[in-house]
């Protein structure tokens, strides 16, 4: 929907949960805006990645500007000074240029290593992904995007996920359920060794998750927030990871059971920051979805770049039968709309106007052609009276002489 042009709009994906978005990189510059610009600005959100500059979300739209990720968006932000005769606080102005420095590496930090976690619940972990997000990113989608985007965007995180160790391993992997898949025989169940790496496998992840989690808990020890008493940015990133991994009920509670046992203050600061930003507030717009040719035939921007890897022949099996159905989809749809139009009678009306149009067209040239024959014939007597007077005169002339 349009909006001012100088008001400031954030693109975000949408919210589930009790959280105004599922994407942690969203959910911060949600938790930011409202923090500095409180009910200053609006969400419209946005399914369709295609319509960012940068392929993601977030994205700022402001006048003539458009701004894209998180740390771009607070950079662009901070900047501006004031909005609406409202003064935008810097959140890092606290910060000594040593702690500047340093709130600097740990949002990377963050960025990176908490969005590899929240990646690893949502998309690696089968349970999780098709009973807790798939559902919900369907549900977004309109048709057909509904049956193909969502396995796609999954797609598009495997090999961050694959690089970080954080995607099952080949031969231990669920086994996912594939839209229009026909069911498989019963297999036997899996024997004693596989049992033992699957159970290595989770223990390697919450290892690696415990390590990540003791590093953030020492940096905010008994404090409220990381550096002096007051939020910044690194809080906002930070609380906007945890809130994904504590808020969402999991079929496969891994790193969530591990938090609330082991990391109660990392809960109650990413609470304390939520309750702060209150993005209950904040004014929210369901955009219709605009999608371009591209989302009905390729991936998303950053899932294109994706390396090939031993299983590149596979999925390109997997690519071909997706594009199958959709032409298939596309076949009966039309199919359909040629139906109802056969039943209804809508056909035979506009062949039947077709036919009169026909005639129409036919009688028009008929009359038309008539009306050329008389004019010629008009003309041809003309010419005739003209040679007979000119012949008289001729005649005249020679008795004259």
């Amino acid at each position: 929907m349009p909006h001012s042009r100088s008001l400031l709009v954030l693109h975000t994906w949408p919210g589930c949960w009790d959280l105004p978005s599922f994407d942690p990189s969203c959910l911060a510059a949600i938790l930011y805006l409202q923090l500095v610009l409180p009910n200053k600005f609006v969400i419209e959100e946005c399914t369709n990645p295609d319509l960012s500059p940068s392929g993601q979300l977030p994205y700022l739209s402001h006048e003539t500007q458009i701004v894209s990720t998180f740390p771009s968006i607070v950079k662009y932000v901070s900047k501006l000074k004031k909005v609406d005769g409202v003064n935008i606080p810097d959140l890092d102005s606290v910060l000594s240029p040593m702690e500047r420095a340093t709130s600097v590496a740990w949002i990377s930090h963050v960025s990176t290593n908490m969005g590899d976690i929240v990646a690893h619940m949502f998309y690696s972990l089968e349970d999780n992904w098709t009973k807790t997000l798939r559902p919900h990113l369907a549900a977004m989608q309109p048709i057909p995007q509904r049956y193909y985007l969502p396995d796609r965007i999954r797609a598009s995180y495997r090999p961050r996920l694959e690089a970080a160790g954080l995607w099952n391993l080949p031969g231990i992997e669920q086994q996912e359920k594939k839209p229009f898949e026909k069911p498989k025989a019963k297999v036997e169940p899996e024997n004693l060794k596989e049992k033992y790496v699957r159970v290595f496998e989770r223990q390697k992840v919450e290892e690696k998750a415990s390590a990540l989690f003791d590093v953030y808990a020492r940096l905010l020890g008994d404090k409220q927030y990381f550096f002096q008493s007051q939020c910044t940015t690194v809080d906002l990133l930070l609380a906007a990871h945890i809130l994904l991994l504590i808020k969402p009920r999991f079929a496969d509670p891994l790193l969530q059971t591990l938090l609330h046992e082991r990391y109660p203050q990392l809960i109650e600061h990413s609470e304390r920051v939520f309750s702060q930003t209150s993005p209950r507030d904040v004014g929210i717009v369901k955009s219709s979805p605009v999608y371009s040719t591209r989302s009905l035939f390729a991936l998303p921007h950053h899932a294109k770049s994706a390396p090939r890897t031993a299983g590149s022949d596979e999925k390109a099996a997997e690519e071909w039968k997706y594009t199958k159905m959709r032409w298939g989809w596309f076949a009966l749809a039309g199919a359909s709309i040629v139906y109802y139009g056969i039943r209804s009678g809508i056909v035979g009306e506009f062949m039947r106007l077709y036919a009169q149009l026909e005639a129409q067209e036919r009688l028009a040239a008929v009359v038309a052609a008539e009306e050329m024959d008389e004019e010629d014939e008009d003309e041809g007597e003309g010419e005739e009276v003209e040679d007979e007077e000119e012949d008289e005169e001729e005649e005249e002339e020679e008795e004259h002489i």
